[in-house]
């Protein structure tokens, strides 16, 4: 998965920016309790320690006690899994080597488990991840002792979206007139009630958006409190999404601040009626509203 680009970004500390952002993402995602993964401790035997202060020890010396596997491990909606962050100073390939035998070894044994096991590999000042059974397949039929830049990036781990799957999400978003060469560029914002990005009128994102038209863009914000938003924002609302579990005088305050196609108490009343996946939804632009 190319997750992010960087610059000015040195060998020395490319394995540790790796580190740190894999360490962030497993911290954010156990608490949130999406999965569970640690990095496993580096296994060491110590052989000489001081005592600076009564409190704290200072390791002087010590060396490996045994094979590393890989970096992390858990769990992940009950499967084991198990990843390796792996850093490569090649820009045309990315070196066998950097994967030891009795990691590979490992990776054979996690897949045998039906187990999820992957490298994460930072090249080219991008992050793929590489799925194990692909690094095992290229291993066992190629003789070759590295692997090409250009097949990590056409066999890494992607969300590739079909075109009918597209459609069917463009008309989930009620997005039409797609029908054009440019690239067009969705931008989500989620929970961005009281967001720094744009409660000023003056900040660049509420100007960005009465321009997006415009530029072949349309922004989805998700809130939980309507007047979180800037007045710069809902007065250039296309469509607004409203789900479950508003009362009525929370529905009054958001639909109030809309051109309404009918009566309030009878949409209430349609409101009422919505079960869990379905949402009310107000299209501004053609003073339409409708139940999905």
């Amino acid at each position: 998965m190319n997750i992010t680009s960087m610059n000015n970004s040195t060998y020395k500390n490319r394995g540790m920016f790796l580190e740190n952002i894999l360490n962030d993402s497993n911290t954010y995602y156990n608490n949130i309790e999406k999965c569970l993964i640690y990095k496993k401790p580096t296994p060491i035997k110590v052989l000489n320690v001081s005592y600076p202060t009564n409190n704290s020890h200072l390791i002087n010396k010590a060396v490996y006690s045994s094979i590393s596997t890989l970096d992390y491990n858990g769990i992940y909606r009950e499967k084991y899994i198990e990843f390796d962050a792996k850093e490569c100073h090649s820009k045309t390939s990315f070196p066998l080597s950097n994967v030891k035998e009795h990691q590979i070894l490992h990776i054979r044994r996690v897949i045998k488990q039906k187990g999820i096991v992957f490298l994460i590999i930072f090249m080219n000042n991008e992050f793929y991840l590489f799925k194990g059974e692909d690094l095992i397949d290229f291993i066992d039929n190629n003789e070759r002792k590295s692997i090409e830049y250009n097949y990590i990036k056409e066999n890494h781990i992607e969300d590739q979206i079909q075109d009918k799957q597209m459609q069917t999400m463009f008309q989930k978003l009620h997005i039409d007139n797609l029908d054009f060469t440019t690239l067009h560029t969705l931008i989500f914002f989620e929970d961005a009630a009281n967001c720094k990005l744009f409660n000023r009128s003056t900040n660049y994102f509420n100007q960005l958006f009465t321009r997006l038209a415009h530029v072949q863009c349309s922004v989805f914000i998700a809130v939980q409190f309507w007047k979180s938003l800037p007045t710069e924002i809902k007065s250039n609302a296309g469509t607004v999404f409203i789900f479950p579990n508003f009362s009525k005088e929370q529905l009054r305050y958001i639909l109030r601040q809309v051109p309404l196609p009918e009566e309030f108490d009878r949409i209430y009343e349609k409101y009422q009626q919505l079960r869990d996946q379905q949402k009310l939804i107000v299209d501004i632009n053609n003073q339409q509203l409708f139940i999905e």
